[in-house]
């Protein structure tokens, strides 16, 4: 450990640090401090102005108290302005203030206290009426600072309580410090109280108030460095230089607070080895007597908002939180009102009339979860997974997942940690299907033995086959509901559900949901939406998704785009495309690729030896038809026979192999194979349209009765083929007369 240990770090009221550390410390809140000291100074230059009163407006632990010091320590030190200001902190004394003559009496004794010549009535005067005496004992000061022509600067902290104390009086008070100007208040607060804000209330409008708002990413990483170097800590500095992003997370989950901020750092630095589940609960510990405090200045009423709005987590209307709160609408809104007031909650403005409200700093969100909720709630897991994405880079996390499946089999650890942690990453949008199958798997292994398990998810496998499985047999209502159980994060829902309203053809629906699933970072959705956009024939917006989704590294999007490519007749794009998703391991298309080779009759020999490679090695009955055909085009006639009969040896699509032998002349080939192979007889009432077609193209007069025993019923059919034929020719023989 360090010679100076950031344990050390204060936390709270700055009172008890000597006036040298109170200046090297203070290195936040400079403009504010700035603002005020230059009233301050103008006051003792002219002693006859009127003076302007001050509140700074904050939340706990924003750094209220500690500018309040600061003010007191710079007029005590600067010698020219210490022998006309008189700075006095009431920190310390408030507590006992109940009237408005305990305040006049407290500077009255830190007067004499600092040789000024006046003196205190005697106790039976403080018997008389409370106005008469504070009236008596301000004559008393004013008499005081007369003579030494000094003025005071009263430093009020939590001055909102003061005033609830002297509410009475504060009138009294105002028209003193209307014809005075021996003082000048600057108070501290937490919230705006009605003693500021309301028109009919003595100290409307009276202040100037200064808020002192979330400290910004650089006066964090300023605070960083200087506890670095403070506590001679090293970790401190390196941290801020090697981890900007976290120290921009912290800033998010603190919101700005310096006091909370303290905590962050202290546990992090003193042991950087720490599993994240440990960290937040060493953070936890450390920060709850401030949370705590916190709390027990709420009434509890308000309360009852708070730790309803921190199991909701994300932002609600008031309906749903009074209902959970078992409030009127009404109640529910007053008392929210009161909570913004006071910064603990945030309304956020909506375009209707129904604004939504969350807790305003994240962290006192996850501490109400955490050390609050019921036990059940607890194991939610949900604000862990919220922390790990805000505190881990999408890497981070997957690298954390990694090492956790090594934790889940090891026997050492907390089993109730390792099936939280276990739970939150599960619910993570950055962990991918294979990894949290095995998350799951593992934890169950040892959650079953667990007092008070940690209830997990079903295994995506498992959700995914029984999607699958409703969808294909028409239960789309099914599959739905087993959809919107999911509980992985990342879109996943969104995207089942996508998937699910393509297949039953309501597409927009289905785009609804592939848009929602990528904006919560689904990328496979971008695939989905593409080939959904190419099914009703929207081939812009097809290629744009489907680009979108191949810089994302969907091979398959990358083999898809080639295919449209080449539809639109982009030969060299789809060529490009192709080769691409071969690179990347996708062989498929390398079918794909050949046949765009085929099609375009180009690059024969690429072709062939393209096709020779994948028969090689992917015997199917695909693999026969495309080599077949290949070797066709390229005059590679030996072993057609057998390549045919191996080509229709199963129920693939027969129609095209027959269609493209009579593009390319070969007749007899053909003809076997409706009259002399095996099956032959099976083959030619499958395929009956282009049996007919071959004997129109032969034109042999020996078929001509043949020729007219055609159906009727596939003329059409056996025309169209023809038509086919001869408009392909074009491409392969486009110097042969067609027809011939």
């Amino acid at each position: 450990m360090y010679a100076n240990d950031i344990s050390n770090l204060n936390l709270y009221q700055p009172s008890h640090l000597d006036p040298a550390a109170i200046k090297e410390n203070f290195i936040v809140r400079t403009q504010e401090f700035e603002r005020i000291m230059d009233s301050i100074r103008k006051d003792a230059e002219n002693p006859s102005d009127s003076v302007q009163h001050y509140l700074l407006l904050g939340r706990r632990g924003s750094g209220k108290s500690t500018l309040l010091k600061r003010i007191e320590v710079e007029i005590q030190g600067a010698e020219a302005l210490s022998q006309k200001i008189i700075p006095i902190n009431l920190a310390e004394e408030q507590a006992g203030i109940t009237r408005l003559f305990d305040i006049f009496e407290v500077v009255l004794r830190e007067l004499i206290g600092r040789g000024l010549e006046a003196e205190l009535p005697d106790d039976e005067a403080f018997l008389e009426d409370a106005l008469d005496v504070a009236r008596n004992l301000f004559r008393k000061i004013h008499q005081a600072l007369s003579k030494t022509k000094q003025r005071i600067v009263l430093l009020v902290d939590n001055i909102d309580k003061v005033f609830v104390n002297i509410s009475g009086e504060a009138a009294v008070l105002r028209e003193i410090l209307l014809n005075y100007s021996d003082l000048k208040i600057i108070g501290a607060s937490t919230r705006m109280s009605e003693h500021f804000w309301r028109y009919d209330q003595p100290f409307y409008q009276f202040f100037s108030v200064i808020k002192l708002g979330a400290l910004s990413e650089e006066e964090v990483h300023q605070l960083l460095l200087h506890w670095s170097k403070q506590y001679n800590n090293p970790n401190i500095k390196e941290f801020a230089e090697k981890h900007p992003a976290k120290i921009k997370v912290i800033r998010q989950l603190t919101d700005g607070l310096p006091r909370t901020l303290k905590y962050f750092v202290q546990v992090l630095v003193q042991d950087m080895g720490l599993s994240s589940y440990e960290y937040l609960r060493g953070v936890m510990d450390k920060i709850s007597p401030l949370y705590q405090e916190r709390l027990n200045w709420l009434s509890p009423e308000q309360r009852k908002i708070v730790y309803n709005l921190a199991f909701i987590w994300e932002a609600t209307e008031v309906g749903p939180l009074a209902q959970r709160c078992r409030m009127r609408s009404n109640e529910a809104s007053a008392k929210l009102k009161q909570l913004v007031d006071i910064n603990i909650v945030d309304k956020v403005p909506t375009d209707g009339r129904n604004h939504l409200y969350r807790l305003t700093e994240r962290f006192f969100n996850l501490w109400l979860v955490m050390t609050q909720g019921s036990p059940a709630e607890r194991r939610n897991a949900k604000y862990l997974t919220q922390f790990l994405e805000v505190w881990y880079t999408e890497d981070e996390i997957k690298l954390l997942a990694q090492r956790h499946l090594k934790a889940l089999e090891s026997e050492d650890g907390d089993a109730m940690q390792k099936l939280l942690m276990a739970k939150a990453l599960v619910h993570s949008r950055f962990i991918d299907f294979q990894t949290y199958d095995a998350l799951i798997e593992k934890a169950k292994a040892i959650g079953s033995l667990q007092e008070g398990w940690v209830e997990l998810p079903e295994k995506f496998s498992d959700i995914a086959r029984k999607i699958e499985d409703f969808v294909k047999s028409g239960k789309f209502d099914k599959a739905i509901e087993v959809a919107n159980d999911i509980s992985i994060g990342g879109g996943q829902k969104e995207a089942f559900l996508g998937t699910i309203m393509a297949a039953k053809n309501d597409f927009n629906e289905a785009e609804k949901y592939y848009f929602t699933a990528i904006e919560h970072g689904h990328d496979m959705a971008m695939f989905n939406l593409a080939h959904l956009y190419e099914t009703i024939g929207n081939l812009k917006e097809a290629e744009h998704f489907y680009e979108l989704s191949s810089e994302k590294g969907n091979v398959y999007a990358l083999n898809n785009l080639g295919i449209l490519y080449s539809i639109l007749g982009r030969i060299e794009e789809a060529e490009q495309k192709l080769s691409e998703a071969i690179i990347k391991g996708f062989l498929s298309s390398k079918l794909t690729l050949i046949n765009l080779y085929y099609r375009s009759n180009i690059k024969k020999q690429e072709a062939l030896e393209l096709i020779k490679e994948y028969h090689d090695n992917n015997r199917s009955i695909l693999t026969y038809r495309t080599y077949l055909l290949i070797k066709i085009w390229t005059g590679k006639v030996e072993n057609l026979k057998t390549d045919l009969e191996q080509a229709l040896s199963e129920n693939g699509s027969g129609q095209i192999t027959f269609n493209e032998l009579l593009v390319h002349h070969q007749y007899h080939l053909a003809l076997q194979a409706f009259t002399t192979f095996e099956k032959a007889e099976e083959i030619r009432q499958k395929y009956l349209p282009a049996y007919y077609a071959l004997l129109e193209l032969m034109d042999d007069p020996k078929t001509q009765k043949e020729r007219l025993k055609i159906p009727p019923e596939i003329v059409e059919t056996r025309d169209e083929i023809i038509a086919y034929v001869k408009e392909r020719r074009k491409v392969y023989y486009p110097e042969q007369e067609v027809g011939k």
